[in-house]
This record gives structure tokens, C-alpha cells and sequence, in this order.
């Protein structure tokens, strides 16, 4: 069933929803939106730390963080990008509160899973673009920030898979922050 025709099934069978039809569906949408959106920010932080992970481990001429990060950051967006997060995270189900599935008769549930798994689909594809778009411009912001190392010397300078760590690093925490809010 069509996001529309779920919406449309509910207002024909308003005695389905114990309620007010109209403040339940806004309540589902706000929470599923919410939950959609934490859920892709941290698929996120998961990649971005296993990529950390990966990083530890390699070796490399010298390299300040800055120039790391300016290739990194647009490179990762457009990994990012072509990854499809709809397929990951939470069923829309446990996005809701189990309060709310008491608030629908049994015969009004697969109406409000159908709306449901609408919403958070949406949300979680609005959230991963908002994902790449933050990591395409993140380099700027963490030299500007002060977030990134800078060495004197170029013995100061660590290793190109050192300095590529710590940017990963910076990502996986920017990406749980985001899920927090």
C-alpha cells in the first residue's frame, strides 16, 4: 500500500485509531522522522569507525591532517552517497512507541505499517543526503575549527594512514553527535 493510500484507508476507518486521527498520524510522523534520522547517523559513525579501524594499519609518507582531510571528506561523500541506508537500521515498526500501536485496532495496523515504513523510508533517504552533504564539507570546517594536527616539521608530520585515522575518527564523532540531536 501507497503512503497516500494508508493515509487515505485511515481517515476512511477513523474508529480504527483511538483518538484524534489527525494529532496520532502527526505524533508517528515526528517519531518516525526522529528515530529514521538517528538511525542513518549512525550507520554513519559505523562506517566512519571502521574505516578509522582500517586506516590504523596502513603506512605512508607524511602528511598533514589538512591536506587528508580535503581528500578524504569529498572521496567518503561520494562513497556515502551511493550506499543505500534504506535497507539498514530499525523495521518502522519498532521506530513507533509500542503505546501508539495499542492506540490502532488490529484491523488498522497493517495501514499504519504501510505508513509507517513510508515515513521512515523517506526520512532515513532525507537523513543519508544530509549525511553526505555534511561530509563533502566537513574538511573546511574541521581545519577552521582546529579539530585537525599540524606539525612545524615535516618529522612533526605523521603518516598519511595515521592522519587518515584521526579524520574517520573526527567523522565518527560529528556523525554520533548528530544522531544525539
Amino acid at each position: 500500500m501507497k503512503l497516500v493510500d494508508a493515509i487515505l484507508w485511515l481517515r476512511h476507518h477513523p474508529t480504527v485509531v483511538h483518538g484524534d486521527l489527525d494529532a496520532f498520524l502527526a505524533r508517528c510522523e515526528r517519531d518516525l522522522r526522529q528515530h529514521s534520522s538517528e538511525d542513518a547517523w549512525q550507520l554513519a559513525q559505523q562506517i566512519a569507525e571502521a574505516r578509522a579501524n582500517e586506516w590504523h594499519h596502513h603506512f605512508g609518507f607524511h602528511a598533514e591532517e589538512a591536506a587528508v582531510a580535503q581528500e578524504i571528506c569529498p572521496e567518503f561523500a561520494r562513497e556515502l552517497r551511493h550506499m543505500t541506508p534504506e535497507s539498514e537500521g530499525r523495521h518502522p515498526e519498532d521506530l513507533l512507541d509500542p503505546a501508539l500501536w495499542e492506540q490502532v485496532e488490529p484491523e488498522g495496523r497493517a495501514a499504519l505499517r504501510d505508513f509507517a515504513r513510508w515515513i521512515a523510508e523517506d526520512a532515513r533517504r532525507r537523513a543519508w543526503l544530509d549525511v553526505v552533504r555534511f561530509t563533502r564539507r566537513r574538511a573546511r570546517s574541521l581545519d577552521r575549527e582546529g579539530k585537525l594536527r599540524h606539525g612545524r616539521h615535516w618529522d612533526d608530520l605523521e603518516g598519511y594512514g595515521e592522519a587518515a585515522a584521526h579524520v574517520y575518527e573526527l567523522l565518527a564523532h560529528d556523525y554520533a553527535e548528530h544522531a544525539k540531536h
